[in-house]
């Protein structure tokens, strides 16, 4: 008889659907961001309340750099971020893009980095990539 699988732990925070998730460089912490327009911040040891959350726009997808030096998320009408890793092991807006950029006309359902960790390419339902 087979044994269904059981959650090791639930992070609950959000106020609706969560869409992306994606870890931090050490994989002790993870960003997660849906509906709710929250990108939040979470230790994997603890599961309890979110260390920080970040105003993000409603998050669709995420994807962290090959050095996982960054995260990038992609969101409705076409807001693609780039999030910096800093010194202090959390998540923040870089300095390099601290405002979304609509580079699409609608939502991006797809963003990916490229070996470098500096090319950054997003899709959208739009059919633009």
């Amino acid at each position: 008889m087979e044994e269904s699988a059981q959650p090791v732990r639930v992070f609950a925070g959000h106020e609706g659907q969560v869409r992306a998730l994606a870890f931090n460089p050490d994989g002790k912490l993870f960003a997660s961001g849906g509906d709710d327009k929250k990108l939040l911040i979470w230790s994997v040891d603890n599961g309890q309340v979110p260390l920080s959350a970040l105003k993000a726009g409603k998050v669709i997808v995420a994807a962290a750099s090959p050095g996982r030096t960054s995260l990038a998320t992609g969101g409705a009408l076409g807001a693609v971020r780039v999030w910096g890793w800093d010194a202090a092991q959390r998540w923040s807006k870089s300095k390099l893009d601290s405002k979304p950029k609509n580079v699409h006309t609608e939502d991006v359902v797809k963003v990916a980095f490229f070996l470098d960790g500096k090319t950054l390419l997003s899709a959208s339902r739009d059919g633009t990539v």
